[in-house]
């Protein structure tokens, strides 16, 4: 994890206490009318916020989203569509194949020849690739495919050919060169968001101008009525610069 995401966690946790520490010293002293008695039960809570985020943090292993699963699934297709024959040559002497390059591949192991078909376009490995693969690989009936993909039909039509077919598709392609250690190309990964892009991004006005009507409402309530208005006038200029600024709106390029 970069220092931007460590930064940005603890910015969150900090929010979080605060907020927790506020609310509860204003419900307290609203009952007690005792700010010393407000402020003691609010920073506990707060600080016993702070520690259990801590602590929940420890004890649960991350899980990617939907988006980041998708954008490193797209980033694995890219590296291996950029893959050459050597590549793969180097993961099957990992795995203890004998080949033999004679314009075409085969690996051989446990006395078991394949031809090797090595299909790392952005299309699925289709019918017709299985068609061109058997036609090089005679008079073997053993062919091993390394591919992105493929089409669903293409292990129906093995079967009824009479080919012994060994698919790896990206995942587990993917896996085996991370194990094998050969290097894959590298692709450009997505640029990290800074702290202030994060919150002073146009994307952020809502979050930022809700705060604002929130607060309004409920200084109409609160003996703090004063300090909320203070609070709501901040949030809603900081709302408004988020919606008009540049500095922090700027896209940048990136390849994903």
């Amino acid at each position: 994890m970069s220092i931007i995401d460590q930064m940005a966690k603890l910015l969150n946790k900090i929010i979080v206490s605060l907020t927790a520490f506020f609310i509860c010293f204003c419900w307290v002293f609203a009952l007690t009318k005792q700010n010393l008695i407000a402020c003691l039960i609010g920073l506990c809570l707060g600080v016993g916020c702070f520690l259990l985020m801590i602590l929940y943090d420890k004890n649960v292993s991350p899980k990617p989203t939907k988006s980041q699963q998708a954008q490193k699934n797209k980033a694995d297709q890219l590296s291996l569509a950029f893959l050459d024959e050597n590549c793969v040559k180097q993961l099957l002497n990992f795995k203890n194949f004998s080949l033999e390059d004679n314009g075409t591949l085969f690996a051989t192991k446990n006395d078991v020849t394949y031809f090797v078909a090595i299909h790392f376009g952005f299309s699925p490995f289709g019918c017709q690739d299985l068609a061109n693969a058997f036609k090089k690989a005679k008079p073997v009936d053993n062919i091993l495919v390394f591919c992105n993909q493929v089409d669903k039909e293409v292990c129906d039509i093995a079967k009824q050919v009479g080919i012994n077919l060994v698919v790896y598709q990206q995942k587990q392609v993917v896996e085996m060169f991370a194990e094998c250690n050969v290097e894959m190309p590298k692709i450009a990964k997505k640029p990290k968001p800074k702290i202030l892009y994060f919150m002073f991004n146009k994307n952020r006005f809502r979050q930022w101008f809700g705060s604002a009507v929130f607060l309004t409402f409920v200084s109409w309530f609160s003996p703090f009525g004063l300090w909320l208005l203070v609070w709501a006038t901040l949030t809603f200029s900081i709302s408004l610069y988020c919606l008009f600024n540049k500095q922090f709106n700027v896209v940048e390029k990136s390849l994903l």
